[in-house]
């Protein structure tokens, strides 16, 4: 293995040698793991010397470009199995390429440095010295020290259900995210197998806590109720990550998407129809202003067309399923805007990122029959949820992911000739004597496909006619066959009842009119 081999990023040159480049407060900082003359230990085996303001220095930035069977790549860094290597080519994928992050346009493969088949050379640019390059105070809208005391401030306003993602615009895989709990706050950053340039040795001295079996990224947790001290050192962590470990050079490059769970009924307990009728609906979009930054997200309650349009990505223009499901009548009516781009699941054909961190993807089957699968960020979170010999029922589920709640499909009051049956191994669903869909798990699937049930006979007219008018008609009304299931399924009966569910629409409703339409 090659000894000369340089990690890519930025470097400056002193005496001859080449030292990393690193933000550090409000100036930059040289940065290597040997201990050397004039520079200060920052840790075990990290040391820097601070650059003067007028400190003249060469600096440039390095790349390993080179090819691999024929596909043009680069070279991320070294490690014990290889070098990762990553590529933009679409045919990647027949050479053993993956994608870690849909939102990434790379793929990546672990490859020994000695495989014949690799070639490549180091590439220098040069590069202006950052420290003199500073924005202006009066042209920034504000530094790091600035954004740091703004989330310290921000983090006390993630509440439980709560989540909030601040991501580089240009590299939205760059990112640090929050989940409110009731009794504690939880962090998250990704690493390398996410970011394919990020320094994992400043998330590690900045005390985050290492991924592992069933965390997949950086994460700190800070337990409720929290000192502001305790805010701070938060803030400072991710501030940390953002900067030093991502480069993200200012924070005025970032922007945010925050929103509010539904409230669940826990486990084991049993409401009655007033309380859930009280139940908190969540909210699709939350303001944090405090942050200074831009918000990315859609208004909550409002029109779902406050983005331009809601967007899908597919495998493939020309994929004969892909054409099908674009050109249903449900489809057309909220005209979303198609993207190609890397899926979350390499079989998968069109997918959807709605309101939440969750991605839905349709994936074809070898035997023609289709699957809907859940994605949740980081490596093997891919679910399969249901299985259907239609694609009819999954482009519902991504209209309803895409719509719901600014605009709520209604179609009319029964489900006749829908026969559901719920055990457990799951909940089955067949109509119009020979389609069928399975939600795949035990009874309490039962839910996730309730909401489906009532569309199943609709016409494409009904479906097209309610997402244009967004009058807040009742969803649905459940018929008996649909209540026998919830009993069958051990389900409170009032949670499925179309008196509760007429409580909870209309309730939606009035919040609605009073807060106007483009509330």
């Amino acid at each position: 293995m090659r000894d000369d081999f340089i990690k890519p990023g930025s470097y400056a040159v002193l005496g001859g040698v080449e030292y990393r480049l690193r933000p550090r407060g409000d100036g930059w900082a040289l940065w290597t793991d040997q201990p050397t003359a004039g520079f200060t230990p920052l840790g075990r085996r990290e040391f820097i010397r601070e650059i003067g303001p007028e400190e003249q220095l060469e600096c440039h930035d390095i790349k390993h470009r080179g090819t691999y069977r024929g596909l043009i790549v680069e070279i991320f860094f070294r490690n014990s199995q290889g070098l990762l290597v990553a590529t933009r080519e679409p045919s990647a994928g027949e050479e053993g390429f993956e994608g870690s992050d849909p939102r990434d346009p790379y793929r990546l493969k672990t490859i020994p440095q000695d495989d014949p088949d690799l070639h490549f050379s180091t590439v220098r640019t040069r590069l202006p010295m950052p420290w003199m390059q500073r924005k202006p105070r009066d042209q920034a809208d504000f530094d790091w020290n600035d954004f740091r005391d703004r989330l310290a401030a921000t983090l006390r306003r993630v509440s439980d259900r709560t989540n909030l993602i601040i991501t580089s615009h240009l590299y939205p895989t760059r990112y640090v995210q929050f989940s409110g709990q009731a009794d504690r706050l939880d962090a998250e950053a990704p690493g390398t197998d996410v970011v394919g340039g990020a320094d994992e040795s400043v998330l590690r001295v900045a005390a985050w806590q290492a991924p592992g079996a069933t965390q997949p990224n950086w994460s700190s947790s800070l337990p409720l109720p929290a000192l502001t001290s305790e805010y701070r050192e938060l803030a400072e962590r991710c501030v940390a990550a953002l900067r030093n470990s991502y480069g993200i050079a200012f924070p005025d490059e970032m922007g945010y998407r925050a929103w509010r769970e539904a409230e669940q009924i826990p486990l084991g307990q049993t409401w009655s129809a007033e309380r859930v009728a009280r139940m908190d609906l969540g909210a699709d979009s939350l303001e944090f202003p405090r942050l200074g930054l831009e918000s990315n997200h859609v208004r909550s309650k409002g029109d779902a067309t406050a983005e331009p349009r809601p967007s899908v990505w597919v495998s493939s223009l020309d994929h004969p399923l892909v054409e099908e499901i674009l050109s249903t009548p449900t489809m057309a009516a909220i005209n979303p805007c198609v993207k190609l781009g890397l899926l979350t699941h390499p079989d998968g054909v069109l997918e959807v990122r709605g309101r939440r961190v969750m991605s839905k993807v349709i994936a074809l089957n070898d035997d023609g029959t289709l699957e809907l699968r859940h994605w949740m960020a980081g490596p093997n979170h891919t679910t399969v949820v249901a299985r259907a010999d239609t694609v009819h029922p999954f482009v519902l589920e991504m209209v309803r992911e895409m719509l719901w709640p600014g605009k709520q499909i209604a179609t009319f009051e029964d489900a006749p000739g829908v026969n559901v049956t719920v055990g457990a191994n799951g909940t089955e669903i067949r109509w119009g004597r020979r389609h069928w869909v399975h939600f795949i798990g035990g009874p309490e699937t039962f839910r996730a496909a309730y909401s489906l049930i009532h569309l199943l006979n609709a016409t494409d007219a009904e479906i097209v006619k309610s997402i244009e008018t967004a009058d807040g008609r009742p969803l649905f009304r459940a018929g008996e066959t649909l209540e026998g299931a919830a009993v069958a399924a051990g389900y409170n009966i009032n949670l499925f009842s179309y008196s509760a569910w007429r409580d909870w629409l209309e309730r939606a409703k009035s919040e609605n009119l009073e807060r106007g339409p483009n509330a």
